[in-house]
């Protein structure tokens, strides 16, 4: 499995792996991670990794596997995939691609898509807005056996999860002064471990913020939480999966498009541009989540405007692909 993964990039390309791992998991005896940085290193507290090898780049070119899935940004490298020794190839692409499906695939999943592609592609295919994983329902089981319980504004918990890169520093810092000014709420603001030790030192002296390292649970914590404030990728699309209230900002071009067709979501208590972070809304956010309406959009609207590929979806292909 080939990933984007480095300390500028983030985890994103890793954790949403987990669903196609997951159903790969049936028929692979050994499963083998490249990246430029090896994650079982840098990324330790991710558990879920310790059950595959890790290959570097020259090692893994050396090798004859019977499946590659590639899942990158560097599009031209992509292309390098068509010529490397497998019995199948897999590639994930996503709304930030923009050219035609690649012929020498036999399996595509394409995810932040409402339609497919317009392709002469012959290959296994399919399309949805996110790829499910047993975390991804776990936690949205348990969010939704806490909608019939009454929320106090007092003990209202709220998780932050701006991205696993180093990119997202400077937002987290700028959401100081909102964090100040509501001391009645427990903010857990979950970073990459390269960033945990900075982001204690600067909001040491905050009774209300917990600095959290990104775990393998971090999905399935999020159901203790009363709202989620992140960035428009892919924590984005898990929240509304997870039908957990959210408040997100734009950061980065590569999330435009899942911006711009979510940010108007019900489940959505503010929508705002990086820019916007250290600007008073949380006052709004607080008013709107308390209201009546949140509460009956998220009983009656679940999973409102998703389409998912589920472990059946994933689970038809592969043994249609593998005989």
């Amino acid at each position: 499995m080939y990933l984007d993964y480095d300390k500028q990039t983030g985890m994103g390309h890793i954790t949403r792996s987990k669903g196609f791992i997951e159903a790969l998991s049936v028929h692979a005896t050994e499963i083998y991670i490249c990246c430029k940085l090896n994650p079982k290193i840098h990324e330790p507290q991710l558990e879920f990794l310790n059950h595959f090898n890790w290959v570097t780049l020259e090692e893994a070119k050396l090798q004859c596997f019977s499946l590659i899935y590639v899942d990158t940004y560097d599009y031209e490298f992509l292309d390098e995939f068509q010529n490397w020794p497998a019995n199948h190839k897999v590639v994930l692409v996503d709304s930030n691609y923009f050219f035609e499906i690649p012929s020498w695939a036999d399996f595509v999943i394409d995810v932040e898509r409402t339609s497919a592609r317009n392709s002469s592609f012959k290959g296994e295919y399919l399309f949805g807005d996110i790829v499910s994983n047993s975390d991804l329902e776990f936690s949205r089981n348990a969010i939704r056996d806490k909608l019939d319980k009454k929320i106090e504004r007092k003990n209202l918990a709220v998780a932050v999860n701006f991205g696993g890169s180093l990119n997202i520093r400077s937002y987290i810092q700028q959401l100081e002064k909102t964090l100040l000014a509501h001391k009645e709420i427990s903010f857990s603001i979950y970073c990459p471990l390269s960033l945990s030790q900075e982001m204690n030192l600067f909001f040491l002296g905050l009774q209300n913020v917990e600095v959290k390292v990104f775990t393998s649970d971090y999905l399935r914590e999020l159901s203790v939480y009363d709202f989620l404030i992140t960035g428009s990728g892919t924590s984005f699309i898990e929240g509304l999966f997870l039908h957990i209230p959210l408040v997100v900002f734009n950061f980065f071009p590569n999330a435009n498009i899942n911006f711009d067709r979510f940010r108007n979501n019900r489940l959505v208590l503010f929508s705002g541009t990086g820019h916007e972070v250290e600007t008073s809304w949380m006052r709004n956010v607080l008013k709107e989540f308390n209201s009546e309406k949140i509460l009956e959009r998220r009983k009656s609207d679940f999973q409102l405007g998703l389409i998912i590929i589920s472990q059946f979806d994933l689970n038809s292909r592969l043994v249609r692909m593998l005989g």
